[in-house]
């Protein structure tokens, strides 16, 4: 039999010692483990052997023991598996978060972003989100890392928009809404830049709509564009303007965002149960009043303009949260879950 190296004859000791439940006898050593067998003839040789490697290991950090015979035959080494595997990580939602927001930060590309796309993909083994709802809130998307060319482009845009933010300079571009498939160019006044539910944006004065509106980076063209020569400001952005009043506004508020006549505020009460009501608060709003109960559960109670927004987003947890109050919104949110499950069931009897 060939000569085996040293390191892979501590590795095969090492794992000869971390799985067996019992003390090994040095005679199980000397059997079971290359390095020592091959040389049974030779058993002062082997013995120093195997002494200098325990030194090594114990070296290396690793706790190495024996137990003589306590009368059971229960006599040999063992190493503790606590003291050989460091402890499993343990993360708060508010550090996941944190780890989210670094993997869309830095660029795929480059040594720097090879190894904390490595690091996150160990890491997301330890996420504290609850086993089942991780498919529900898309945890893998919590950890996403950008291609090394979606880096590169939406860093090249950045870098134009926030140029042009700060001289004062209008841009055009071609962007692509939510709601259809083909792309209209666009005039902005660019007021600000910000970076929400995991994508950036940007908000300024479109000559087009005459209003202020927000638009997602990885909708634009690759080419941002000056609207006009040189180098002299084109705008003056207001001396009042917080783009955290335009980006990550949710939708059932965006009646108060767009000025509409005749919006009203809603208080709408929500009951979570708990396996949600963590992550809901975690993205809370300033006017949210909560109420936890001890088994984690809790009441939300949230202001709206657009109601039937609000109802889809609480749709969307399914039997882990329902509207309680006003009665009018009870009443909008259960006549919306009967309408999807006739639906479903007129499908289901289509296909039968």
């Amino acid at each position: 039999m060939p000569s085996i190296s040293k390191t892979e004859r501590i590795l095969n000791l090492i794992s000869l010692l971390l799985k067996s439940r019992r003390p090994v006898s040095w005679r199980r050593i000397r059997d079971d483990v290359d390095g020592y067998k091959e040389e049974a003839n030779r058993e002062e040789s082997v013995e120093r052997r195997f002494e200098r490697d325990k030194t090594t290991i114990r070296e290396l950090g690793v706790s190495i023991q024996y137990t003589p015979d306590d009368g059971a035959g229960n006599e040999g080494y063992y190493i503790e598996p606590g003291s050989y595997f460091l402890p499993q990580a343990e993360f708060t939602p508010e550090e996941v978060t944190i780890l989210a927001m670094a993997g869309r930060l830095v660029p795929a590309s480059g040594a720097l972003g090879s190894a904390l796309q490595s690091a996150l993909s160990k890491l997301e083994f330890d996420s504290p989100i609850p086993g089942d709802i991780r498919s529900t809130v898309q945890e893998r998307y919590l950890f996403y890392q950008s291609s090394a060319s979606e880096g590169s482009e939406e860093a090249a845009k950045l870098e134009a928009l926030t140029a042009a933010a700060l001289d004062n300079k209008t841009v055009t571009f071609d962007y692509k809404s939510a709601t259809t498939d083909t792309a209209a160019q666009r005039t902005v006044d660019p007021y600000g830049m910000a970076f929400w539910s995991g994508r950036w944006y940007l908000a300024g004065w479109c000559h087009d709509r005459k209003a202020v509106r927000t638009f997602r980076l990885d909708r634009m063209s690759a080419e941002i564009r000056p609207a006009n020569p040189g180098d002299k400001p084109d705008f003056e952005p207001p001396a009042d303007f917080d783009v955290e009043e335009y980006v990550g506004r949710p939708p059932w508020q965006l009646a108060r965002q767009g000025g509409l006549s005749g919006a009203q505020e809603v208080r709408v009460t929500i009951r979570l149960d708990s396996t949600i009501a963590w992550m809901v608060r975690e993205r809370s709003q300033k006017t949210d009043k909560w109420k936890t109960n001890r088994d984690g559960s809790a009441t939300l109670e949230r202001t709206v303009t657009e109601p039937d927004a609000l109802v889809r987003w609480v749709m969307g947890f399914g039997s882990r949260a329902e509207i309680v109050g006003p009665p009018e919104m009870r009443k909008r949110f259960i006549e919306t879950a009967r309408r999807i499950r006739s639906l479903y069931s007129i499908k289901g009897a289509a296909n039968e």
